[in-house]
């Protein structure tokens, strides 16, 4: 389910269960880096695309289709849990699950719900197995921790089949992940102090210094070694593009006329497209539109990377 205001705020205020696989750095779509701009303030919530959508709407007949199979009571919590020790360690499973007898105050477990695509159906292993991706398995243990009972995990794979799995509690890696999550918060959140040992993408590198506020200055050490890694491997990088080139250029003299070649290790083909794309700039400078429009359409500035290698003049 989509969270509400009140329940995005309560987050910023803490490491959730889909904060936590970014942060161990296992989460395919996310950094540590990510996390903290988000807890700081600096962006907003992801907004909800598509599939972030279906996912919500689908989300409550995966549920009906679980507790079914199950033979099971499935609701979700009423509020936000939070770690009795650390209140910085909170979490919003999709589900409570009371199975026969349970009583209303003791769910025997939780439940998370993921829609996937079908290509990513070789990440899980058998039904009833643990064998989830390491992001699920990591949300479903920090779960696990702050309610106090296992998790399982239905996932509808490309809307054919919904598979549940099984993930048992582990105390030792529950404490391990919160002393991670207590360890960023303390030596990140709170000091205002960005991870930056990890991935990085530029586009959250430029979130925290949007514009350049001081003048050129002298490298130190550490990034005169950057800088000399980056040199040696731009230097191998057109090395070996200048190898494809080659390459490709034999292959296409090789395939001549003939629709492309095929064997047992390899496809290539050498044909006209269609279309070569469209001129954008000629189509826009053809409708001659006055300096008004132009500034109308004009993108904000950002920070643009440049480097040279002397080595190369």
């Amino acid at each position: 389910m989509p969270l509400t205001k009140e329940q995005l705020a309560l987050r910023q205020g803490g490491i959730g269960g889909s904060d936590i696989p970014a942060i161990v750095g296992l989460d395919p779509w996310r950094t540590p880096l990510d996390i903290y701009l988000q807890k700081v303030g600096l962006v907003d919530p992801p907004e909800t695309n598509e599939a972030m959508d279906l996912g919500n709407r689908l989300e409550p007949v995966v549920a009906e289709i679980y507790a079914e199979r199950e033979g099971a009571l499935v609701a979700p919590p009423a509020s936000i849990y939070r770690h009795p020790e650390h209140s910085i360690a909170l979490g919003n499973p999709d589900r409570l699950v009371w199975l026969p007898g349970d009583k209303p105050e003791s769910p025997s477990k939780g439940l998370e719900i993921k829609c996937r695509s079908i290509r990513n159906r070789d990440r899980w292993g058998d039904p009833g197995t643990d064998e989830v991706p390491e992001e699920v398995a990591l949300q479903g243990h920090w779960y696990g921790m702050l309610c106090g009972v296992p998790f399982d995990v239905a996932v509808l794979l490309g809307g054919q089949t919904v598979q549940i799995y099984r993930l048992q509690r582990d105390e030792e890696l529950e404490g391990q992940l919160l002393e991670i999550a207590l360890k960023f918060w303390r030596d990140h959140v709170e000091p205002r102090h960005p991870p930056l040992d990890g991935f990085l993408t530029r586009d959250a590198l430029e979130r925290l210094w949007p514009k350049a506020l001081a003048p050129l200055r002298r490298a130190t050490a550490d990034e005169i070694d950057l800088g000399l890694d980056l040199a040696r491997v731009r230097k191998e990088l057109k090395k070996y593009q200048e190898a494809e080139e080659r390459i490709a250029a034999r292959l296409c003299a090789s395939i001549g006329e003939d629709a492309g070649i095929e064997s047992e290790e390899f496809r290539a083909t050498w044909k006209k497209t269609a279309s070569g794309g469209t001129d954008w700039k000629g189509l826009a400078e053809s409708l001659r539109p006055s300096p008004e429009t132009i500034a109308k359409w004009k993108r904000p500035g950002s920070r643009r990377f440049l480097f040279k290698s002397f080595d190369e003049e």
